[in-house]
């Protein structure tokens, strides 16, 4: 009998000791799965974080094929250039122009507006005190007989203009404010006509702006503009590349015949701001630049036309 007792005893501890050491394991096992799990969510965040997973989006360019030149802030009417008015559109409009930059400026009550900075408009209105707020600036003119608008008029002559493409330069890359601007321009387009929307070409100036701003709406089309940061050739092709972003625009000052040819053997498209000399314009053209931002040259008087 006591050596029965004694076997179950010991089977009972034996069986306690199997017990014990299985949830120990098992705890660990856990506690392995949890760090593991947490370990993998950081590092992924921090592959994120560190390397941007960029989207590829298929962009048309069609608009671009026989166009030369873009009418920078709606090109200069009467020697005046960056008035972004309705009369220097109407005079560009009428010399056969038919892509357009426009600058859009949220006003200080976030009014979105077509003006270069306020800084500008009170020099051309005469306006010198006061904000910089919506009234103010729709009852004023430019050098006393230009007509300022604002976004709603942009979007009502596009609607008006069937053949037109708009740039848009809005200036700000900070998040919060891209967001107010390129929503106020979807939602007044969407009043008023949403076809306008296929013929609006975003200017971009990060790479996490042209995700931002395709969350808002899928543009058709968007360029890479390069004034705003400082980046290497390497950067700008390989970000196009990744990205489907087919266009850019750099400044004139930063262009070198090396660079266009890096660029071109990446498929993209290049154009240069600003440029108001026929010789310059042809000498861009000839090492491979496909447009030109300019104030007063139109097709024409390039004679890319014919």
């Amino acid at each position: 009998m006591k050596r029965i007792l004694l076997i179950g005893g010991l089977l009972c501890a034996l069986l306690f000791g199997l017990y014990v050491t299985f949830d120990y394991v098992r705890n660990m096992y856990h506690d392995a799965l949890d760090y593991v799990a947490k370990t993998t969510t950081k590092s992924l965040e921090r592959t994120i974080k560190e390397n941007k997973i960029i989207t590829y989006h298929d962009f048309d360019y069609s608009w671009v094929n026989g166009q030369k030149t873009v009418m920078h802030a709606f090109g200069s009417i009467e020697d005046n250039d960056y008035t972004n008015s309705l009369e220097a559109f109407q005079y560009n409009y009428s010399r056969g122009s038919r892509i357009f930059e426009v600058d859009l400026r949220l006003t200080d009550d976030y009014k979105l507006v077509c003006c270069h900075d306020a800084d500008d408009w009170r020099k051309m209105s005469g306006i010198e005190d006061g904000d910089f707020n919506y009234d103010i600036f729709m009852n004023s003119s430019l050098f006393g007989k230009y007509t300022v608008i604002d976004i709603k008029d942009l979007l009502k002559i596009m609607d008006q203009h069937k053949d037109i493409y708009i740039i848009t330069d809005t200036k700000d890359y900070d998040e919060d404010l891209c967001y107010v601007e390129f929503q106020t321009i979807v939602n007044n387009a969407l009043e008023i006509n949403p076809e306008v929307l296929d013929r609006i070409i975003p200017q971009i100036y990060t790479e996490n702006m042209v995700q931002n701003i395709m969350e808002i709406y899928p543009f058709k089309s968007v360029i890479f503009t390069l004034y705003q940061i400082e980046w290497s050739p390497e950067s700008v092709a390989s970000f196009c590349s990744e990205s489907g972003v087919g266009l850019i625009t750099v400044n004139y000052q930063n262009i070198e015949e090396n660079t266009i040819d890096l660029w071109r053997s990446f498929g993209i498209t290049i154009a240069v701001h600003t440029v108001n000399s026929k010789e310059e314009a042809l000498k861009y053209f000839n090492s491979g630049v496909s447009l030109i931002y300019t104030d007063d040259l139109i097709d024409s008087d390039l004679y890319l036309n014919n």
